[in-house]
C-alpha cells in the first residue's frame, strides 16, 4: 500500500437493465457510486465507473487470476451491493443487558484463489436493501466505515464494524406495507486473504 500506484478501483454501476431481464430500476445506486468513488479516491486509488455495463463487460473486465500474473499475491477486494434472494430478514428481539515473511528469493506458488475478500451486502437467499435518494444501507455503512478508521485498521475489522451498523442501524420503514416492514439485514464476508490489508496513508 505504500507505492505510488495504489490500486485500481473498478465500480460497475447498474441503474436500468434490459427488459427481458424483469429486473425493475434501481433508484438510489447513483449516491452508491458517487459515494464509493470518493471513499476510494481518498484512499489514493484509482477509480473507474462503468455505467449500467452487460453482463459479458463486467465478466470480460474481471476475468484474471491466473490470466493476470501480476495481482499474484496482491489483495483482490470486492463489495457487492445486490439481493441475493426475495427473503425477508424478520429479526429477532433481544432483550438490552447493561451489564508474512516472503520465503527466500526464488519463486513460490499459491493457489488462484488466494488473496481475494469478497463482502456481499446481504446473505444468500435474502433482500438487500436500498433507499431510493441516499443509497444503500451497505455501501451507506462501508463508505462511512473507510472515512472514519480506514487510516488505522485492517480490513476485515473495518467489515466487522461494518456488518454491525448494517444489522443495528438500520431497519426497513414501510408502514404502509407489513409485509416489508421493521425488516433487518446482515452482509455476508468471506476471506481468502493471506495477510491483513492496511490502507495507510502515504507519506
Amino acid at each position: 500500500m505504500k507505492h505510488r500506484n495504489r490500486g485500481q478501483c473498478l465500480i460497475f454501476n447498474n441503474k436500468t437493465f434490459d427488459s427481458c431481464t424483469r429486473l425493475n430500476e434501481r433508484r438510489g445506486t447513483e449516491a452508491d457510486a458517487r459515494d464509493l468513488a470518493g471513499a476510494f479516491r481518498s484512499l489514493d486509488f484509482n477509480v473507474s465507473i462503468y455505467e449500467n455495463p452487460s453482463a459479458k463487460e463486467i465478466t470480460s473486465t474481471l476475468d484474471r487470476g491466473d490470466q493476470c500474473p501480476t495481482l499474484a499475491s496482491k489483495p483482490k477486494i470486492f463489495f457487492i451491493q445486490a439481493c441475493q434472494g426475495d427473503r425477508l430478514d424478520e429479526g429477532v428481539a433481544v432483550r438490552q443487558s447493561f451489564d508474512v515473511t516472503d520465503a527466500g528469493h526464488g519463486y513460490y506458488r499459491i493457489p488462484n484463489y488466494a488473496d481475494f475478500l469478497i463482502a456481499y451486502s446481504t446473505v444468500p437467499g435474502y433482500y438487500s436493501w436500498r433507499n431510493t435518494t441516499q443509497g444503500s444501507w451497505f455501501i451507506q455503512a462501508l463508505t462511512h466505515v473507510l472515512g472514519k478508521h480506514s487510516q488505522n485498521m485492517d480490513v476485515l475489522t473495518m467489515m466487522t464494524i461494518v456488518n454491525r451498523l448494517v444489522a443495528y442501524d438500520y431497519e426497513s420503514c414501510v408502514p404502509n406495507d407489513p409485509s416489508f416492514h421493521q425488516k433487518k439485514q446482515i452482509p455476508c464476508v468471506t476471506s481468502m486473504l493471506t495477510r491483513l490489508i492496511y490502507f495507510i496513508p502515504k507519506a
